[in-house]
């Protein structure tokens, strides 16, 4: 989801870290968990269900709370 990024080290530590641009993966996904009210849907589904908290998961759930409000309307 990042087009790209870099890390810079001193000492063995990270020391500077920039992150160049989003892909439209990037963007589609922050675009549907941009609601405070989404996000936190999201986050009380994955932990009612006990599901992992990656990011396929909450890309998958956010997906399908968006399509469950579209067909609301």
């Amino acid at each position: 989801m990042i087009d790209s990024y870099n890390a810079h080290y001193a000492d063995n530590t990270l020391y500077l870290f920039s992150v160049g641009s989003l892909t439209w993966e990037g963007h589609d996904f922050l675009d549907k968990i941009r609601e405070d009210t989404t996000w936190n849907k999201v986050k009380k589904k994955i932990k009612d269900k006990a599901l992992p908290f990656t990011l396929e998961v909450v890309k998958t759930i956010a997906s399908e709370l968006l399509a469950a409000s579209i067909k609301a309307l």
